[in-house]
């Protein structure tokens, strides 16, 4: 346990140092103002989307890469039990994925409302998830 606990407050220090606590935030706020911007034009409010507003959707997003990174600390951590270095190789780039998925996600909220709206509706009701945590679980099971 003490190793899982070093690995994810390292981690969270680590993506606050490295800039990409940043750019994830950058994107919390970017995708607020994306929504709040684009709200009118959808018919919506932020309370048909399942928030309250546009601050509490921010730091819902927020909670999700906070969650993303304290899993991945974990996961490493499980993964690599008996090996330290490999641990830490593997927070590395796990926190380099998720700052990758922050800059790239930051495209979405470039693109005119009614694009992404219909991105979002042409499968059933829109869905705001601001919480993508899986624990790599799914992911590597492949």
């Amino acid at each position: 346990m003490r190793i899982v606990s070093a690995l994810v407050a390292g981690l969270l220090v680590g993506f606050t140092a490295s800039g990409c606590g940043d750019t994830c935030s950058q994107l919390c706020q970017e995708a607020g103002d994306f929504h709040d911007r684009c709200l009118d034009s959808w018919g919506q409010t932020w309370g048909s989307l399942g928030y309250a507003d546009r601050g509490e959707f921010v730091a819902k997003c927020d909670e999700g890469v906070r969650a993303s990174l304290e899993c991945a600390g974990t996961w490493c951590a499980d993964s690599n039990p008996d090996d330290p270095d490999a641990a830490e190789d593997c927070v590395a780039n796990r926190e380099l994925g998720i700052l990758r998925g922050c800059e790239a996600d930051k495209e979405t909220y470039r693109q005119p409302c009614q694009d992404y709206w219909m991105s979002l509706v042409q499968f059933g009701d829109p869905v705001l998830d601001t919480d993508p945590t899986t624990c790599f679980e799914e992911e590597d099971e492949g």
